[in-house]
């Protein structure tokens, strides 16, 4: 499935970020993810985004821009602004 990447919100500490993406179909999806390393046996370093919500369906950016603050909102500790 295509899907055009329109914008990246990241959270202010850097750990969350969400994707608003525009589908083939016109509709806007909004993914939440989180970075993470993980320890692998050989003791080298895994660092990724991982998807972390529930898919989010809209249908115009503005309102994907909103859905994409309270995601982060939820993520992060109080008083942290969405950079």
């Amino acid at each position: 499935m295509n899907r055009e990447v329109v914008r990246t919100i990241l959270s202010a500490s850097g750990q969350y970020k969400v994707e608003i993406i525009r589908r083939p179909t016109g509709s806007i999806q909004v993914d939440l993810f989180q970075w993470n390393a993980e320890w692998l046996e050989d003791h080298k370093v895994a660092e990724f985004w991982m998807d972390i919500s529930r898919l989010t369906l809209t249908d115009t950016i503005e309102r994907a821009e909103e859905l994409a603050r309270d995601k982060l909102a939820m993520c992060e500790p109080p008083g942290q602004a969405t950079a």
